[in-house]
This record gives structure tokens, sequence and C-alpha cells, in this order.
């Protein structure tokens, strides 16, 4: 796509102000102004300029009506194809903008009825572009959860578009003048240009995560110019068919032939263009009726049309309640009030301030049904298009199906819009105004109905926190330090650096929110007070604190969740090395089950062509684009537990311990290691790591959506060694510390720690404080095979003495206690391999045999080129696993980075 071609570009410079103008308020603050547009009050101008006959202005002014819907129509198709195969949404965006001011130019300089048609359908194409890219780039930058909000802003500012243009107009057109009503159209093409040349994408944004002040990202430090925005989902090399590589999947597909054979898609199409009908039928008729019922001027006539607009400021409104009831409900109840309120407008029938009053009150209701339904849809649709994604990941390619979704909805729309001056226009001028009422209502009448098949409430809602609360968490998207510091003992995973970010951005981030902030008491206060929000919360309440039951790794799996670190989080000449090794990884487990392989946008082309290049089959690995830095997924990502209460049958669960960097871990030897020449983590990036289990728990619907269980207490995946049958093996020194959970005992931890992994018995060992990152986690000295039957790592003889103590003393422990069914301990050595040859004198080898995974009907193993000791450990494993099959998988890069197998998998257990 040549023409979106220069937005790929990277810019020369970090964009200023990038934290405010990639934000979500920013954001959606720009494309809602964007989507409020002037329509100039024309059937005046159709007789005084364009020599039209008074008589026929109605008809020509439908004529207009229609040429613009028509051309938006056509238009839809081709520009919701075109933004999901360019690289940006920026470039269509603004290419929008240029067939808005020409449309501008035209209308006020002509004085022929061919060229307002002409402009009629510029502006058509323009308002088609906006509407498309503008509701994708929201759609990126917004969370799942609050799209339904999101939207109702958006629908705010495009209904008053629609239903407030004439209201301006005719006060633009009363006190100025014809050419007053373009002068304040070409102003608000201004402030368009503006704001949106200040946006700048959430993934270009991206692009600038890991680099410092003054650096660029390049080919050669990982940028990637073309990637799909958060949530896109694609397999990797089962999408299509199993003959379609992963470079055709980073392709878009044309995916408006699968969209319109979804049943929910083609209802919520109708609803659309049922709702688009009722407001274009008004836009050409009502001026009309007003002015012949009542003898209105033109302001009267635009004016008439205020009650009816001021009903979208509860757009956000009518949003929330989609996001937290479902689409179903919210589009039948705006359909059924609809229906008998459109009727009853044929009893507007007398020239006095009653029937005036009457009339005004009906358009209320009117417009307040119209706005219930329209975010609701929208949610509808994207759904549609996730499930659809879920079911058959990679069925729409790399890129997804985002803007040809919205292309169908606006062609829906816009076909509304053209049929509404065909109802309205020429029903009304044929057969009278309560006829055209009636068939109004008799229609939105039979569109209630199927509205019951749309989706119902999310099994996961909130009533507490609205998409302003979400934005208000939104981390700032500040500069990289400049310095940075690493921990280089067994176990080391880096450490993130204090933040250095830009006070002046940090201010006009603030600034910007304030406002922002007083819109959320509007929608959240009123729910708060309701009395089914009590209720709700107590569900959520007894969820928080319910019983739960981790199970052993050993039981079946839905998938395994694996994850890229991010540039920021590993040293430039060790990155692609650990990369490779975790594409392996993933396709080794992959022959046995699903893999989930999280991936930072700028990152996924690079997964896309390791998978590729080490793939000798077709392993079943989907690559989700996530904020993903660290790679540990087993420290960092969610614990998934099953419900031991018997009060939520058939639901899953998953655990957020809410990762803080393995207890706040502060730099050491600032400014003196070579970690200095590369960018590390900063507040954003932290807050990324702290915030990645929530992101998979909210974003996991397969089979089943997750709800998420905040637990109380602060602790690592790889610390917990269960057996699935009430015991665990756990260090002190991991949990128990005031960096992780100030304030509380090992009593008291324990007691959630039996709560949330139904356990009845907690074998504790002392371990050790800051010998590694981790504090030494047990998962890489002492794991379950079985219950009743455990893998000890013991050290290679030249390892240092504090790791040979800890390693017995860890062994002494085990030998001494039972599990909790009252079974002595059966332990099984393995030694670790020797570490000369291996690695240089000065590195160190996070070299444990016990790291291994368990997947479906296999076991992975870590390989580390110690061919004798490689071969024993497989011979002790395979003994004690003699019914699965036990794989080999090598192991270097990752070792030497601070863990092995176990740290970098998490798996999904079946429900």
């Amino acid at each position: 796509m040549t023409w979106s071609k220069p937005f790929l570009r990277l810019r020369d410079q970090r964009p200023w102000l990038l934290p405010l103008r990639s934000s979500q308020s920013f954001i959606v603050t720009t494309i809602s102004l964007s989507m409020f547009t002037i329509v100039p009050v024309m059937p005046d101008a159709l007789v005084l300029r364009a020599g039209v006959a008074f008589e026929d202005r109605e008809f020509w002014n439908s004529v207009l009506l229609i040429s613009q819907a028509i051309a938006a129509l056509t238009c839809c198709p081709v520009f919701g194809y075109m933004i999901d195969t360019s690289g940006t949404r920026q470039g269509p965006y603004l290419s929008g903008l240029v067939l808005l001011f020409a449309s501008t130019v035209i209308f006020a300089a002509s004085h022929s009825v061919a060229w307002y048609i002409a402009a009629r359908v510029l502006q058509g194409a323009a308002t088609a572009m906006v509407s498309v890219a503008g509701l994708s780039i929201v759609t990126d930058a917004v969370d799942r959860g609050s799209l339904g909000q999101m939207f109702g802003y958006i629908g705010t500012a495009m209904t008053l578009g629609f239903m407030s243009g004439p209201v301006l107009g005719g006060v633009a057109y009363q006190v100025g003048g014809f050419y007053a009503v373009f002068g304040m159209a070409f102003g608000i093409v201004a402030l368009d240009l503006f704001l949106r040349l200040a946006v700048v994408e959430k993934r270009i944004a991206e692009r600038w995560l890991c680099f410092t002040e003054g650096e660029q990202p390049t080919q050669e430090n990982g940028y990637m110019p073309e990637q799909p925005p958060y949530g896109t989902i694609g397999d990797v090399t089962n999408g299509a068919t199993d003959s379609q590589t992963a470079l055709e999947i980073s392709k878009g597909t044309f995916a408006m032939g699968q969209l319109i054979r979804q049943p929910r898609i083609l209802i919520s199409l109708w609803a659309v263009i049922v709702g688009a009908l009722v407001v274009s039928a008004f836009d050409a008729t009502l001026p009309i009726f007003v002015q012949n019922k009542f003898d209105w001027n033109v302001l009267g006539a635009g004016l008439i049309f205020l009650p009816g607009a001021s009903a979208a400021i509860f757009q956000p409104f009518f949003g929330f309640l989609s996001d937290r009831l479902g689409s179903r409900i919210i589009a039948f109840v705006s359909f059924v009030i609809l229906a008998p309120t459109l009727i009853c407008l044929r009893l507007v029938e007398e020239r006095s301030a009653t029937h005036v009053a009457l009339l005004c009150v009906i358009l209320v209701i009117v417009g307040i049904c119209i706005d219930l339904s329209e975010p609701a849809l929208l949610v509808e649709i994207q759904r549609v298009l996730d499930d659809m994604e879920a079911k058959t990941p990679g069925v729409f390619g790399g890129k997804g199906a985002v803007a040809q979704a919205f292309g169908l909805e606006n062609m829906a729309h816009f076909g509304g819009l053209a049929l509404g001056p065909l109802v309205g226009g020429f029903v009304e001028f044929r057969y009278g105004w309560k006829v055209m009422t009636l068939g109004l209502g008799v229609l939105s009448a039979l569109t209630a109905v199927p509205m019951l098949w749309l989706s119902g409430r999310p099994e996961k809602v909130s009533w507490t926190e609205s998409a302003d609360e979400e934005m208000e968490r939104e981390p700032l998207l500040v500069m990289r330090p400049k310095a940075a510091t690493l921990s280089t003992s067994k176990g080391s995973k880096f450490q993130p650096p204090k933040n250095d970010a830009d006070p002046e951005e940090i201010t006009n981030m603030k600034l910007f929110g304030r406002f922002r902030n007083s819109l959320s008491n509007l929608y959240t206060g009123t729910w708060a007070r309701l009395p089914f929000h009590h209720a709700k919360g107590s569900t959520e309440s007894n969820l928080q604190r319910g019983s739960y039951i981790f199970p052993a790794e050993s039981e079946r799996h839905e998938a395994t969740i694996m994850g890229f670190p991010s540039r920021c989080s590993l040293p430039p000449d060790q990155y692609h090395a650990v990369c490779n090794e975790l594409a392996q990884l993933a396709l080794a487990i992959a022959e046995f089950e699903p893999v989930r392989l999280y991936v930072r946008p700028e990152d996924i082309q690079l997964a896309e062509s390791l998978v590729k290049s080490n793939d000798t089959g077709t392993p079943r690995i989907t690559i989700i684009s996530c904020p993903i830095n660290h790679c540990w997924v087993r420290d960092t990502g969610p614990v998934y537990v099953r419900d031991t209460t018997g009060a939520f049958p058939n639901r899953r669960f998953a655990i957020n311990f809410r990762f803080n960097e393995w207890g706040d871990k502060k730099p050491e030897n600032d400014g003196i290691c070579w970690g200095q020449q590369w960018p590390l983590m900063d507040d954003q990036t932290l807050q990324e790591n702290t915030d990645f289990a929530r992101w998979v728990i909210d974003h996991d619907r397969e089979p089943l959506p997750v709800e998420r269980i905040d637990a109380p207490i602060r602790a690592e995946g790889g610390g917990l060694v269960t057996d699935g049958e009430g015991t665990l093996l756990i260090t002190e020194s991991s949990i128990v510390c005031e960096a992780r959970n100030p304030g509380m005992s090992k009593a008291d931890i324990e007691v959630e720690l039996k709560r949330l992994l139904g356990v009845d018995k907690v074998i504790w060992f002392p371990g050790r404080r800051n010998v590694d990152i981790t504090d030494v986690h047990m998962d890489a000295e002492a794991r379950f095979v079985r219950p009743g039957v455990i893998a000890y790592s013991k050290p290679h003889a030249i390892s240092v003495d504090l790791w040979q103590e800890l390693s017995a003393e860890i062994r002494d422990i085990l030998g001494r206690e039972t599990d909790a069914k009252g079974r002595r301990l059966e332990i099984h050595t393995i030694e670790e391999p020797d570490p000369r040859g291996l690695v240089a004198s000065d590195q160190e080898l996070a070299a444990s045999y016990v790291n291994f995974y368990f997947v479906n009907g296999g076991l992975i193993i870590p390989k580390f080129g110690d061919a004798e000791r490689d071969q024993k450990a497989l011979e002790i494993l395979q003994k004690l696993v003699p019914e699965r099959v036990v794989r080999q998988v090598y192991a270097s890069a990752i070792p030497l980075t601070g863990g092995v197998l176990h740290c970098v998998t998490q798996q999904v257990p079946t429900l």
C-alpha cells in the first residue's frame, strides 16, 4: 500500500510528549472529535444557490443524503481491507482528512446540484475512512472489557455530528449567513488535522519502549516495521491449512466473506441498519415536518434535533452497561422501547406548546433507544471476531480483521442512512407522516426479536471499575534509563534500574487526565449505589475468599504458556540465542499439546521466523501479541487452579500473585557492569511485568473465560512445588519477607497457601536470601515426579560451598519429612552437569535436571552438553515415568540467564 508507506517510516527522533499522545485518553478523545462533523443546512442552499424549486427541496435533500451514504457504503469494505493489510492505521486516518477538506471546499463554492452531490460523495468517503480507521485505532489501544464504554464516547461524537449538525448549521446560518456555516466547518477541520497528526498509535509508541533517549530503533537492534496490535492472535503453522507458512500468516486476509456468514454478525448488522435508517429518516423529514406543522424557520427546524441529540451524552454509560450486561439484553430492550415510541409520533397533530413538548419528549426517548443499542452492537461484532480467533487461531491471518469487521458495521450503518431518506422522505411525501412513523415502529418491533440471539453477560465483569479507571492505571511510556545493572549469581535474572522519567511528560499526562477522571464518577458512581451491584460484589467476594487446588503438573493440560523476552530484559549478545532455544522448546512441547507463545508486537516477526526455521512438522503453536518482557512465565504468569467448594461448577480460575520482580530486587554495582550499554526496564515495563498474569487471565477465553483470583500474598510459581495431593515444598526465603509480603508471618502466609493451592501440609526449607535473584526457588532443587516420589538435584562437586551447603540442607529435610498422606518421601538424586567445558570460567550456569516440564503423555528434560550426565539424567527420569515419552531439549543460553525449562513454561490444566 504505497499511500501508507510514509507512515511506516520511523521518526528520526523520539516523538514529543509520547506518553500523552499514545495514551488511551488522547486517542479516544481525538477519534471522538474526528467523528463530529458539521452537516450544513442544505434545504435553503438548494433553493437559493442551486436553483431548485421550493417544492422539490425535500426530494433533492434526500438525494444528497443518499449520495453520501452510498459513497460511504461502497468505500467501507475497500478501506477495511486496506487498513488491515497496511502497517499503520494513521495513514488511512489522515487521508480521510484530505477527502473531508475537499468536500467542504466544494460545498462552500458550489452553485449546482451536481456539485453538491459530488461534495456529498467525497464527504461519505471521508466519513467511511475516519470511522473504520478510528474504531480500529481505539480497538488496538483499549482493553476488550472496556470497549463498550470507549465506543460510547465515539458514538456520542458521531451522534452529535449527525443529529446536531443541522442545529449548529442552522444557528450559524441564522446569525452569519451561508458562509458562516462553512467558516465553522473549516475551523473543525483545522482542529481535526492538529489532533490527528498528534496521535501516536500504540504499536508505533511500543517501538520506542526499549530504547534510551537519543537511541533509535533499527533493523539491527530489532525494529520491525509492520506488526499487529495487542490481542491479534495467529497460529504459526496451523492457520487455515497445513501448508500455510508463518510468512503467509503475517499477511492480511480478506475476511468479510467469513464474517457475514456468522449469524450474530448478520443480526448485529441488521440492527445497525435499522437504527441508522431511523436517524436518517428524521434527518430528511423532521425539519420539513416542523416547518409545515409549527411554521418554524430554519433555526427552529435545526433546534428540533436537540432533544434527540441530547441523549448521546449518555452513550459512554450505555457502553458501560453493554460491557457488564452483554449485548443481548441491551439491544433487545432498546428496540422494544423504540417501537411504540416511534408510533406515538402520530399523536403530534396540533400547532400548540403541548404538542411541541410531546414531540420533544418522544424524540428524547427515540434518541435514548438508538444510543443505547449502538455500543452494544459494536461490541457484539468484536466479540464474534474474538470468538472466531479463539476457535480457529490464525483464521484472519497475522494482522487480524478488526478494520474489516468495522468496515462491515459501517456498511450497515451507511446502508441504513441511504435507506432512511427513502423510507422517511419518499414514504412521508407519498403517504404522510403517520404512515412513515408507523412503518418505522413496526420495523423496530420486528428487529427486537433476533436480538435475543446475541451474546449475553460476560463471565467476568466488574461494576466498580470503568474504562476511565482502566485508563487511569495506564502506565506512561517513559524513557529508558541510561544506566543498568546485572546480578550474576546462580539463577540470576536481570535487574531493573530506577526509572528516569521526564517530569514534563508526566505533568502533561496528569493534566490531560483530570478531565477524563471527572467522567468516571458519572458512570461508576451511579451503579455502585444500585442493589444488584452489591449482589454482584457478593459473588466476587466469594470468589476471592474461595478455596482452590493447584493440580499436579503431571495432570492433563489444555495448553502450555510460554513467552518471548523483550529486548529490555536480556543483553543483546544473549537475546537471539535465548529466543532460538525458546522456539525449539515450544516446538518440542507442541508435539504433545498446544503452546500459547506470548510475544511483544515488535518481536512477532522474529518469533514466526524462528518457529518456522526450526519446524519439522505441524505443531500447534499460537503466537499471541502481548505486553510481555520476562520469558520467566513460571514466575510472572498466572497459576491455574480449580474450585474445591463446589460453588462454581464448570468454571475456570487462575491466581494472580502480582509479581514484583522477585521481592523488588534493587540494582547492584550501578554503572559498573556492561549492562549499561543496553536499555533495561523502567517503571512502565515493570508495571507490564506485574500486569502480565492479569493480562493473560483476562484474555484467556478458551475453552471458557477465566475467573481471576487476586491473591492477598505475593509469590512466584517457581517457588511452589506441589504434588496435587496436598503437599507443598517451598523455601521461607522466597516468600516470608518484607519485600514480598510485608507484615505477614510465616503462619499467615501458610494459611493463604493452603487455601489457594489446596494444600494440607507445607514442607518448609530455610533457603537463602540474595543467593540468587529468586531467593531460592524449589523448582530448581527438588520436584515431585508423582505423589511421594521426588527428583532431587545435587550440585556438581566443583560448585561453590554455599550451594553445596544449601542443597545438603534441602536433602536432609526431605529425608526426614512425610507428605500430606503420611508417606515417607522416595528420593532420587540427579547430579548436575560439570560446568567445565560448558561455560567460561567467569560464567554461571543454572543447570538443574529437575527443572523439567510435564506435558500430555510426555516429560521434557534439559540437555546441557555433558554427555555422561545428560544420559544419566535421561535414564533416571525415564525409569521414574515409564508410561511417558521423555524428550531431551538442548539448553545453554537459557541457563546462562538464570533458569531452565520449568522456569519458562506454565501449564494450563484442563477444566
